[in-house]
């Protein structure tokens, strides 16, 4: 991935072969080299004249060339303006090139202001500071750039930065001498004010006489754009060396914050495991809410959990809620509530309402199990990233960060309950494959070593009870009492290695008797 994309690089212009002289793309390189090369990228990345060359030759490696180039603080006054314009151009041609990475974008000017509000600056302190960042040298942003990229920017999350910037500012563009730097500054307050096409044609040519000029140039940028492929994701594990972000299966996330090493966490990586998590971990980087569909005990909340932990959202930062009928709407938006102080009222927002808020993530469990006023508020909170609490506040706007998840069963056939996912478009559906009988063995052997040798008898009875048709009568009672998932079997195993002897009848009993009261408790006795 990395040396055809070397390749590809010095094939299209021949001034990027000056700076990889000193690499041979026809040789594997060491993990030196690649951290030679990272260094290189990351230069011609903040060159805005490189940019787009670099995002389109190595979309993959985006989120971690974004997390070295450029810094998710604040910045101060000594870092001044130019580098602040300099990082929105930067991350505007990136935006036009790739969706993807709309996650460092909100982090980004969650700390900074927005690209047309200035920074004063120490200019003999900038030239160190941009030294440090790897910026070769940083010359004079032209205010066509900055207003590009603001519409770059707006675009990616309009219904976001039209609420979040200050656009007062914005209107003197409106006035620049450059007729393009007005034609796109038009465009801009076109999307913040909601105007319609006669309106916009109306205004627009009272700033520019000659609009045919500019009529398609915009058109044509936004049909460039492109998503990341992940591909290779050996090679990307192998290269990445950027405590800001971590690998999963080859997809770069960023981490909100150091918590535990992920060597902690406990999931056995069998093939499904990986490919299930490396299509959430997309899903998760396409910035839309996630739906995860699967048989009951495939892993989905297991998934999400691993997902979290890895990039940093503990328990403070990451919540999840079983969703039932009794579940309704006042449960997730809030309510006021009564205090020791007769007749006053406090407001106590609900779990979706504080994620909202805070930028958290949610997990919301078995949504096709919620009821209709859940759907409600879920599908419109989807569709506007805007969340209505009656009492409260009429309209809140969702804090970059906050991150959707729901999980949705299917029958043990692979069919769905009737349910209508609301405003499918903005839904990202991952289906989560089932574990193959040599995973699950695999899975009791790893994470319980006393029943190695036991580990497919234990499976194979587990399998008798969870899937298949079966003749048996009795056998098909306990199936339908309720669902049997791999959260049983390792119920069973955790019951089975206590005092556990592979030679001793007493186990092979005790064994038995455990598996009695895992899969077979839960049938109602119909004599009584």
């Amino acid at each position: 991935m990395l040396l055809q994309g070397l390749a590809t690089l010095v094939k299209r212009n021949g001034s990027y072969a000056e700076k990889l002289s000193s690499f041979k793309i026809d040789k594997e390189p060491d993990k030196n080299d690649y951290k030679r090369i990272l260094d290189v990228l990351c230069e011609f990345l903040m060159n805005p004249e490189s940019t787009e060359d670099i995002a389109e030759c190595f979309p993959q490696l985006l989120p971690a060339l974004i997390s070295m180039g450029i810094s998710m603080d604040k910045i101060s006054f000594n870092d001044g303006d130019l580098l602040h314009k300099l990082n929105c151009v930067i991350l505007g041609k990136l935006l036009r090139k790739n969706s993807d990475i709309l996650v460092f974008v909100l982090h980004y000017f969650d700390a900074n202001p927005a690209p047309f509000e200035s920074i004063e600056v120490d200019r003999s302190d900038l030239s160190k500071r941009c030294t440090k960042r790897k910026v070769v040298s940083i010359t004079e942003i032209s205010d066509y750039d900055l207003v590009n990229a603001c519409y770059d920017i707006l675009c990616s999350s309009s219904m976001h930065f039209k609420y979040t910037w200050n656009w007062s500012k914005f209107y003197n563009y409106l006035s620049h001498e450059d007729a393009a730097v007005r034609w796109v500054a038009m465009n801009c307050l076109a999307i913040v004010l909601g105007m319609s096409e006669s309106c916009y044609l109306y205004h627009t040519s009272n700033f520019i006489p000659n609009i045919e000029e500019f009529q398609f140039s915009i058109e044509n940028e936004k049909v460039k754009q492109s998503n990341v492929t992940f591909e290779d994701t050996e090679e990307m594990d192998q290269i990445l060396d950027v405590p800001s972000v971590v690998s999963i299966g080859g997809v770069l996330l960023p981490i909100f914050k150091k918590t535990r090493s992920r060597n902690e966490l406990n999931l056995v990586p069998v093939p499904s495991t990986r490919q299930n998590l490396r299509n959430l971990a997309f899903a998760v980087s396409s910035n839309k809410c996630v739906c995860l569909q699967g048989a009951v005990g495939s892993g989905k909340t297991a998934l999400i959990e691993f997902l979290a932990q890895a990039t940093g959202h503990d328990a403070e930062n990451f919540a999840k809620v079983q969703l039932g009928d009794q579940t309704d709407s006042k449960m997730l938006l809030g309510m006021y509530r009564c205090t020791d102080i007769p007749g006053e009222f406090l407001w106590q927002p609900g779990i979706l309402t504080e994620a909202v808020l805070s930028g958290k993530w949610l997990l919301l469990e078995d949504i096709d199990c919620a009821a209709t006023d859940v759907i409600s508020v879920i599908g419109q909170l989807v569709e506007t990233k805007t969340l209505s609490v009656p009492g409260y506040r009429d309209l809140i706007h969702v804090k970059s960060g906050f991150q959707l998840f729901v999980t949705r069963r299917l029958t043990s056939a692979g069919t769905q309950k009737s349910f209508q996912i609301p405003v499918q478009k903005q839904w990202f559906c991952v289906n989560v494959e089932s574990l193959s009988k040599k995973e699950l063995v695999t899975i009791v052997q790893v994470l319980f070593p006393t029943l190695h040798t036991v580990a497919t008898r234990i499976v194979d009875v587990y399998l008798l009870f969870s899937a298949g048709d079966h003749e048996d009568d009795a056998v098909n009672n306990v199936r339908n009492s309720r669902q049997i998932s791999t959260r049983d079997l390792i119920k069973w195993c955790s019951r089975a290695i206590v005092d556990f002897d592979v030679s001793s009848p007493a186990s092979a009993l005790k064994i038995f008797q455990d598996a009695l009261d895992v899969f077979c408790c839960s049938v109602p006795n119909s004599g009584m």
